[in-house]
Protein backbone atom coordinates (compact mmCIF):
# COMPACT_ATOMS: atom_id res chain seq x y z
CA UNK A 1 0.00 0.00 0.00
CA UNK A 2 1.43 3.58 -0.73
CA UNK A 3 -0.28 6.60 1.12
CA UNK A 4 -0.32 10.05 -0.70
CA UNK A 5 -1.18 12.67 1.91
CA UNK A 6 -3.83 15.29 1.52
CA UNK A 7 -2.06 18.66 0.53
CA UNK A 8 -3.20 21.99 2.57
CA UNK A 9 -1.82 25.07 2.32
CA UNK A 10 -0.74 27.12 5.08
CA UNK A 11 -4.20 28.58 6.26
CA UNK A 12 -6.41 25.73 5.14
CA UNK A 13 -4.01 22.89 7.27
CA UNK A 14 -4.33 25.54 10.28
CA UNK A 15 -8.03 26.40 9.66
CA UNK A 16 -9.32 22.42 8.78
CA UNK A 17 -7.09 20.89 11.50
CA UNK A 18 -9.12 22.95 14.05
CA UNK A 19 -12.09 20.88 12.17
CA UNK A 20 -10.63 17.71 12.61
CA UNK A 21 -9.27 17.75 8.96
CA UNK A 22 -6.15 18.22 8.73
CA UNK A 23 -2.83 16.23 7.52
CA UNK A 24 -2.91 14.18 10.46
CA UNK A 25 -6.27 12.80 9.69
CA UNK A 26 -6.47 13.13 5.62
CA UNK A 27 -4.87 10.80 3.10
CA UNK A 28 -5.09 8.40 0.21
CA UNK A 29 -3.97 5.64 0.42
CA UNK A 30 -3.63 3.32 -2.78
CA UNK A 31 -3.60 -0.76 -2.29
CA UNK A 32 -3.47 -3.86 -3.92
CA UNK A 33 -7.52 -4.41 -4.48
CA UNK A 34 -8.47 -0.85 -3.05
CA UNK A 35 -8.10 2.89 -2.80
CA UNK A 36 -9.59 4.54 0.61
CA UNK A 37 -9.63 8.21 0.72
CA UNK A 38 -10.46 10.15 4.12
CA UNK A 39 -10.50 13.81 5.11
CA UNK A 40 -10.98 13.21 8.97
CA UNK A 41 -14.65 12.56 10.33
CA UNK A 42 -16.06 13.92 7.12
CA UNK A 43 -15.10 12.37 4.24
CA UNK A 44 -14.85 8.36 3.56
CA UNK A 45 -14.42 6.57 0.50
CA UNK A 46 -13.41 2.73 0.19
CA UNK A 47 -13.24 2.06 -3.94
CA UNK A 48 -12.13 -0.93 -5.66
CA UNK A 49 -8.91 -1.13 -7.62
CA UNK A 50 -11.03 -2.19 -11.00
CA UNK A 51 -13.75 0.38 -10.75
CA UNK A 52 -11.10 3.40 -11.07
CA UNK A 53 -11.57 3.86 -14.55
CA UNK A 54 -9.69 7.16 -15.39
CA UNK A 55 -6.96 9.44 -12.43
CA UNK A 56 -5.65 12.32 -14.67
CA UNK A 57 -4.49 16.36 -13.24
CA UNK A 58 -7.46 18.09 -14.32
CA UNK A 59 -7.29 21.06 -16.99
CA UNK A 60 -8.20 24.44 -14.03
CA UNK A 61 -8.15 24.75 -10.62
CA UNK A 62 -10.88 23.89 -8.16
CA UNK A 63 -12.21 26.80 -5.88
CA UNK A 64 -13.12 25.98 -1.96
CA UNK A 65 -11.93 23.81 0.21
CA UNK A 66 -12.52 21.16 2.74
CA UNK A 67 -15.63 18.35 1.82
CA UNK A 68 -17.67 19.12 -0.74
CA UNK A 69 -19.89 18.21 -3.70
CA UNK A 70 -23.08 17.06 -5.34
CA UNK A 71 -24.45 14.48 -7.91
CA UNK A 72 -21.71 12.00 -7.80
CA UNK A 73 -18.91 14.58 -7.87
CA UNK A 74 -16.57 15.56 -5.21
CA UNK A 75 -14.09 18.21 -3.98
CA UNK A 76 -11.91 16.81 -1.34
CA UNK A 77 -9.05 19.23 -0.64
CA UNK A 78 -6.93 21.18 1.51
CA UNK A 79 -5.20 23.30 -1.09
CA UNK A 80 -6.21 24.58 -4.83
CA UNK A 81 -2.85 22.66 -6.16
CA UNK A 82 -1.91 19.05 -6.98
CA UNK A 83 -5.46 18.00 -8.15
CA UNK A 84 -5.90 15.06 -9.11
CA UNK A 85 -9.19 13.63 -10.64
CA UNK A 86 -10.59 10.36 -10.46
CA UNK A 87 -13.31 8.71 -12.05
CA UNK A 88 -14.99 5.50 -10.25
CA UNK A 89 -17.04 3.03 -12.83
CA UNK A 90 -19.63 1.60 -11.33
CA UNK A 91 -20.37 4.28 -8.70
CA UNK A 92 -19.51 3.67 -5.41
CA UNK A 93 -20.75 4.34 -1.73
CA UNK A 94 -19.04 6.93 0.32
CA UNK A 95 -19.96 8.80 3.30
CA UNK A 96 -19.76 12.41 3.72
CA UNK A 97 -20.65 13.78 6.94
CA UNK A 98 -21.66 10.81 7.98
CA UNK A 99 -24.28 10.48 5.50
CA UNK A 100 -24.56 7.85 2.76
CA UNK A 101 -23.46 8.92 -0.86
CA UNK A 102 -22.61 7.81 -4.68
CA UNK A 103 -19.39 8.33 -5.41
CA UNK A 104 -18.58 8.83 -9.31
CA UNK A 105 -15.67 11.34 -9.67
CA UNK A 106 -13.71 12.30 -6.88
CA UNK A 107 -11.38 15.41 -7.40
CA UNK A 108 -8.74 15.04 -4.35
CA UNK A 109 -5.43 17.66 -3.44
CA UNK A 110 -2.25 15.55 -2.81
CA UNK A 111 1.35 16.55 -2.12
CA UNK A 112 2.28 14.13 -5.18
CA UNK A 113 -0.39 13.86 -7.37
CA UNK A 114 1.92 12.84 -10.57
CA UNK A 115 3.03 9.45 -7.97
CA UNK A 116 -1.01 9.25 -7.52
CA UNK A 117 -1.85 9.18 -11.22
CA UNK A 118 0.95 7.28 -11.79
CA UNK A 119 0.00 4.75 -9.03
CA UNK A 120 -4.03 4.69 -10.39
CA UNK A 121 -2.94 4.16 -13.91
CA UNK A 122 -1.03 1.18 -12.53
CA UNK A 123 -3.36 -0.99 -11.29
CA UNK A 124 -2.95 -4.73 -10.63
CA UNK A 125 -4.23 -7.78 -13.16
CA UNK A 126 -7.37 -8.73 -12.98
CA UNK A 127 -8.87 -12.68 -13.11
Amino acid sequence: MVRFTISFSTTMRALLGLLGLGPRRSWLDVGAEQVDVRMGWAFHATIPRSAVVEAARPDRSRIGWGVHGWNGRYLINGSRGGLVRIVVSPPQRATMIGLPVTLRELTVSVDDPDGLVGALANAPAVG
